[in-house]
């Protein structure tokens, strides 16, 4: 059976390479918990402001508030995504608990520059979710949080492994696709009660998360990819940075002749493995091997 036969490596369209393994990189997921976090506590480096209240500057100057938006201050489309009530530690303890969950067989799928790309989109999209709706229904409040994103990664989650199993509070086994149908219904009903005006209460953004979710879908079922709508250009070197290629690549079988079928069962084996388990599960011997693989395989090219 050849590589390009194990259905654990199809990844449904991936840009214009139709079968990858990624490479080695940063651990995306870990990376931005930790700048959630070191942000979340430089809110609480306030000052005074003329009114006697206690200002935090970071809040100031990145929560997403729509009327600062329309006026060119878009960077508070993506810096807002980064920042957590202050007033309520399980705002961000949530946040990052499910992106955790979620994140971590994204990056091991997409790889970590699609993921990180993924997710991103997925903030900035959300916070133009809240800013339209702010507006279309009158109240344009800041906003701030990780959950629209977050709500992105754990729809994509879903259809990739919806009959996972999650134990909520560790004694409720529930699929990972029903979590994510209830997720979506909390979230939408608030939005149908102002639709309908009446008041959907509560200091949520609502609005947030559901366009979060909605990038999610058309992400999955439009097979996009967020590295493919960069610009070309010679001279971005961005764009050749996110680009250039993974340390290994899956090739048809006729690419495979250097390596035996012992070597290729192995080979077969460990990607499942990283299907699985995520990239960090291999033992360095594993990972050296792949390596070794990788480059008997470009040797036949």
């Amino acid at each position: 059976m050849g590589l390009e036969n194990r259905d654990y490596l199809r990844d449904e369209g991936y840009g214009n390479q139709r079968w990858r393994m990624q490479g080695h990189g940063p651990d995306v997921v870990q990376t931005l918990i930790i700048v959630n976090v070191i942000v979340y506590i430089s809110q609480f480096f306030t000052i005074s402001g003329a009114d006697g209240y206690r200002y935090s500057p970071v809040e100031w100057l990145f929560e997403l508030t729509p009327a600062l938006v329309v006026r060119g201050q878009i960077w508070r489309l993506t810096t807002y995504d980064f920042l957590h009530a202050r007033q309520d530690v399980f705002h961000i303890l949530m946040n990052m608990y499910l992106f955790w969950l979620t994140g971590r067989k994204l990056q091991a799928r997409y790889g970590w520059k699609e993921f990180l790309a993924f997710y991103l989109t997925a903030g900035i999209l959300a916070g133009v979710g809240y800013v339209i709706w702010s507006f279309a229904f009158g109240h344009p409040n800041p906003c701030i949080g990780a959950s629209g994103a977050v709500a992105a990664a754990m729809v994509l989650y879903a259809f990739h492994w919806p009959h996972e199993v999650w134990m909520i509070m560790g004694i409720i086994p529930i699929p990972v696709v029903w979590i994510a149908v209830l997720y979506a219904i909390f979230d939408l009903h608030p939005l149908l009660l102002e639709f309908a005006g009446q008041s959907a209460g509560g200091n949520v953004a609502h609005a947030a998360h559901v366009a979060g979710m909605i990038f999610a879908v058309l992400y999955y079922n439009q097979r996009w990819r967020i590295l493919d709508w960069i610009p070309e250009g010679t001279g971005w070197s961005l764009r050749r940075w996110l680009r250039r290629r993974p340390k290994l690549r899956v090739h048809h079988p006729e690419q495979e002749a250097g390596l035996t079928p012992a070597q290729k069962q192995r080979m077969d084996n460990l990607l499942k493995k990283i299907q699985d388990h995520g990239q960090d599960s291999l033992t360095a011997e594993e990972q050296q091997f792949l390596a070794e693989a990788s480059r008997i395989i470009r040797e036949q090219r």
